[in-house]
Formats: C-alpha cells, sequence, structure tokens
C-alpha cells in the first residue's frame, strides 16, 4: 500500500468504512513527536545500550525538564541510536547540559512547535 500510496481500509463486519490516508498518518507522526507542544526538541546519536532512554529522562527529570515526547529509532547499523525528546520547563543550556554527556552528539537542538 505504501508503494502504490493507497490508504488503508478500515473494515467493520466485512464492509470498508473508511480509509486512513496519509494525511492521518502524519497526524498521527505529528502527534508522537509532540509537534503541537511548545518546548525545546532535541536531536541526538546515542550508543545503543540497555538503560539508554532511563539515563536520558533521568537527567533531563533532573534538569528541572518535563519530556512530553520521545522518539528513538536505529543509527548507524543499529549501534546507534537517534533520539528525540520534546522538553518543556526547562533551559537550551539545562537541557544541552544535561544530554550531553550521555550520548555521542547532540545534532540540532531547537524551540519548537505550539503551532
Amino acid at each position: 500500500m505504501v508503494d502504490r500510496k493507497i490508504g488503508g481500509p478500515v473494515v467493520e463486519a466485512d464492509q470498508v468504512v473508511a480509509v486512513i490516508t496519509e494525511t492521518d498518518i502524519f497526524r498521527v507522526f505529528a502527534l508522537l513527536l509532540g509537534a503541537h507542544e511548545r518546548g525545546t526538541g532535541v536531536t541526538a546519536t546515542a550508543t545503543d545500550r540497555p538503560g539508554l532512554l532511563a539515563d536520558l529522562t533521568g537527567a533531563t527529570t533532573r534538569a528541572g525538564g518535563d519530556i512530553t515526547a520521545i522518539v528513538t529509532y536505529p543509527a548507524d547499523g543499529g549501534s546507534k541510536t537517534s533520539v528525540f525528546p520534546k522538553v518543556k520547563g526547562v533551559s537550551r543550556e539545562q537541557l544541552t547540559a544535561a544530554i550531553r554527556p550521555r550520548v555521542v552528539r547532540i545534532d540540532e537542538i531547537r524551540e519548537a512547535g505550539g503551532g
């Protein structure tokens, strides 16, 4: 369905009652990424290891941040993880200081959302 750009059918009692469109999927991704929440968005690359998310979320909380969304996916052939938290309640400088020792690099950090 993705290759042919066909929406996914929603079926009830053997009847198609709706079609899930690309826009529907995009809307869900935007919600998962916290696109409508004001805050600081971070894109970072970290070594994939047990406890990585606990370490990052704990450090963010100790710095005074509130994570409103977080998404991860494998990077660099699986040895690294790309991490995308959306955080509010903490300055960009405080967030950078909390995260930097726990990741290989911070790729981007920006004020975002709320629109």
